[in-house]
């Protein structure tokens, strides 16, 4: 068990199967409501099921560049955080950055952008090399 360190969760942001935000997801869980549905990405393989977001669309609260550039667990953890600043009532101005925390839960990260380049290197469509550097130690290495 540690001790000596207080630890304070101030604000909480939710963006989960069962809801959008933090009332949305407690509601949900309370009710009981099923959150898994066949998943047509999913299709021909033996579970073809997810649990996927809500009508989840983060141009809605993201900048459009920010979204086009980033996956989609970006997407996420940056509105989940900052629903959780909201929910604390503070802004970055008026903390000390030396005394904030985040904590960030991610299941798969950026498969998303992955994905398309395992299936070209698995089909043959691109030349990916993975080599080690000789000297790792000129790229931050051990």
């Amino acid at each position: 068990m540690m001790r000596g360190h207080d630890v304070v969760i101030t604000g909480l942001g939710l963006l989960t199967p069962a809801g959008l935000g933090v009332a949305a997801s407690w509601d949900g869980l309370c009710t009981g409501r099923p959150t898994a549905a066949t998943d047509p990405e999913l299709a021909g393989v033996p579970v073809d099921f997810s649990c996927a977001l809500p009508e989840f669309r983060p141009e809605a609260s993201l900048n459009g560049r920010l979204v086009m550039r980033t996956d989609r667990f970006v997407h996420m953890a940056l509105i989940a955080a900052r629903e959780a600043l909201a929910d604390a009532s503070i802004t970055p101005a008026d903390w000390d950055p030396q005394r904030v925390g985040v904590v960030i839960g991610v299941s798969t990260g950026s498969m998303e952008s992955w994905a398309p380049h395992f299936a070209g290197v698995a089909d043959g469509r691109h030349g990916l090399a993975l080599r080690r550097h000789p000297d790792p130690a000129q790229h931050g290495g051990r």
